[in-house]
């Protein structure tokens, strides 16, 4: 068979912290090994820095990650590509949240920087197992994501409001949001790391279930959405499989015949 290139999500995709599901289902284990032991490569494509990769997905020797949207990309353990975040436009992230109590975290290449007595964001990191060594200071011209959680919906509008003209931005909920560079996206990334290894995009595969899925769901050569994707998600798809609960990555593969 050809060789193929597969970009695979994290949150709701291979794993999903929120419902519980810290560990990626040895099913979905044995697909990865089987796609590299015949031939094919596997990457991340995630909007997570490394920095919150937990040594669960680490351990799965993926070839390539496409990190925090696209803004870092590491191939063969080497990084290749970076697009940190201006540094004047970091600062004023960081003086409005200080200013209208937002908490916020900022994420560089290997760390992530956020005041400790922050609470709901020590929250998420306890919820998604995110690595506690790697809280460490983060230079302000070597940061590619910032994400914020707001008190209540009225502050969050009205931060998307004063920040919507300087930044990509991907809501979670009505008080959470991730802030990236507006020329960034996964989709970007994948274009960047294919051409980088020279592989046809006709011969990429992406699996995702989050808005943060869309740009990439269109561009490759075949989309999965999650069965627990959100009904937008999905009609960017080419091919809909089971969630994430249900062995989706794992059916789809074989659906395919790209695995026995």
């Amino acid at each position: 068979m050809k060789q193929h290139m597969f970009f695979f999500d994290i949150d709701g995709t291979l794993l999903e912290c929120k419902d519980g599901v810290n560990k990626v289902s040895e099913q979905t284990k044995k697909a990865l090994k089987s796609l590299q032991y015949n031939g094919h490569k596997i990457s991340l494509a995630t909007g997570r820095p490394y920095a919150y990769l937990p040594d669960e997905l680490l351990s799965l020797n993926f070839d390539s990650m496409i990190l925090s949207n696209g803004a870092l990309i590491i191939n063969d353990q080497q990084t290749i590509y970076r697009n940190p975040l201006d540094k004047q436009s970091v600062l004023k992230v960081i003086d409005y949240c200080l200013l209208h109590d937002i908490e916020y975290v900022l994420e560089g290449e290997k760390t992530y920087d956020c005041p400790f007595h922050y609470e709901e964001m020590n929250d998420f990191f306890r919820m998604f197992d995110i690595p506690k060594q790697a809280r460490q200071q983060v230079q302000l011209d070597h940061v590619y994501k910032i994400a914020v959680i707001a008190k209540t919906k009225l502050s969050h509008d009205q931060f998307m409001k004063n920040f919507k003209d300087d930044f990509q931005i991907i809501c979670h909920d009505h008080k959470s949001s991730d802030l990236f560079k507006k020329t960034q996206s996964k989709a970007r990334g994948i274009k960047f790391l294919s051409h980088f290894l020279n592989i046809d995009i006709c011969d990429t595969v992406c699996f995702g279930d989050g808005l943060n899925d869309v740009e990439m769901l269109d561009i490759v050569g075949l989309s999965v959405a999650m069965g627990n994707a959100k009904g937008e998600v999905k009609k960017h798809a080419d091919f809909i499989t089971t969630s994430y609960q249900e062995e989706g990555i794992y059916e789809a593969l074989k659906h395919f015949g790209f695995i026995d």
